[in-house]
């Protein structure tokens, strides 16, 4: 009776388990993000407790991690994530006046459990594909992507997260 018992409980908990991975990954897809002739490919999650808007242009905006983002980026905002000076607003403008035209950098202020006044640096991409099950969906100048300087995922399932108003 006891083994029955046991047994029971065991595959409740396999099959939850099973059930929130699989509606995980039907909630993943891939995007290829371009920047001055160059590409990074990431998995992001498509987040829909992600409302963060770029303030001036009300832009939609894809979070991402600073190392999958890393290869794209110019030298001198690589320093700044290096040095981890990404809240640094005196920093952040040298750079900005810096980069002139090369990168079009934003600020996007954001508030989540645990950080009030949090800040983001964010650029406009030339170009966004995002790989949907029947198709690829390209964006030219439509959003905004912010650099997080963390993981995203513990499990590192996702390096990103997807603004749902970007699928219409």
């Amino acid at each position: 009776v006891m083994g029955i018992g046991l047994a029971i409980i065991l595959i409740r908990y396999i099959s939850k388990y099973h059930r929130s991975r699989l509606a995980k990954e039907n909630f993943l897809t891939r995007i290829t993000i371009n920047l001055n002739n160059k590409k990074v490919n990431l998995v992001t999650l498509i987040d829909t407790g992600n409302s963060l808007k770029e303030p001036i242009t009300q832009k939609p905006v894809i979070i991402a991690e600073y190392s999958s983002l890393e290869s794209i980026l110019p030298e001198p905002l690589r320093k700044i994530y290096i040095e981890k000076k990404e809240d640094d607003l005196s920093s952040i403008a040298n750079i900005m006046e810096d980069l002139g035209d090369e990168i079009k950098l934003r600020l996007i202020p954001f508030k989540s459990l645990g950080n009030e006044n949090g800040i983001l640096i964010g650029f406009t991409p030339d170009n966004i594909s995002i790989y949907l099950d029947n198709e690829i969906k390209s964006l030219k100048n439509e959003t905004i992507v912010a650099i997080y300087n963390n993981k995203l995922s513990k499990d590192e399932q996702y390096n990103g997260l997807l603004h749902p108003e970007i699928l219409g």
